[in-house]
């Protein structure tokens, strides 16, 4: 028996939808536990001749309006977009060409010749700015390793002066040998 293609087949409807109806949830004493009861089966004289939805009704806006309220929130969007990329990419915002088109489409005009040109610079300076950060990191990164090799070098060199005071029964114990060792820390850390 196969159940998915039956299922298919079945008629009528699944839940008791067609029994359903928010006129009787009106009458109904549970009618506060179903959702969307304010609104759908409304009891009350301060409810009768009122629009309850009021606030999800646009207020009269012709098609133009919302045409162009809807390209201005997909330029938004794709101006987003394009940042979230750049910043990812490069850690920089929208290039002044890409605000450029975005704004000469919105005026419905066509893109300024130029402005391929412009973008091949403001690539190009993307391309510079990206070199000279990966060039700092791994300057850092260069100094770091430095520091720790000094940092481990330090070490090394106080536990053999310990093994040979030891060695010799020295005491470096006292408390002007520890105070002359943290002077030595300090300078060599800073």
């Amino acid at each position: 028996m196969d159940l998915v293609s039956s299922a298919g087949r079945r008629g009528g409807t699944r839940g008791g939808r067609d029994q359903f109806d928010w006129e009787e949830v009106k009458n109904d004493k549970h009618r506060e536990n179903y959702l969307g009861h304010s609104l759908n089966a409304p009891v009350g004289r301060w409810q009768e001749g009122k629009d309850l939805q009021w606030y999800a009704k646009d207020k009269g806006t012709s098609k133009e309006e919302i045409a162009l309220k809807r390209k201005e929130e997909l330029l938004a969007v794709k101006k987003r977009e394009a940042d979230m990329m750049n910043r990812a990419l490069a850690g920089a915002t929208a290039t002044d060409a890409v605000k450029e088109a975005m704004r000469t489409e919105l005026e419905g005009n066509d893109i300024d010749p130029g402005a391929e040109h412009n973008a091949q610079e403001v690539q190009d300076e993307d391309q510079a700015r990206r070199k000279r950060k990966e060039s700092e990191k791994k300057k850092k990164e260069k100094k770091k390793k430095k520091k720790k090799k000094k940092k481990r070098k330090e070490r090394e060199r106080q536990k053999h002066e310990e093994e040979g005071a030891r060695k010799h029964g020295w005491s470096s114990s006292s408390d002007e040998d520890k105070q002359h060792q943290r002077r030595r820390r300090r300078r060599l850390d800073s």
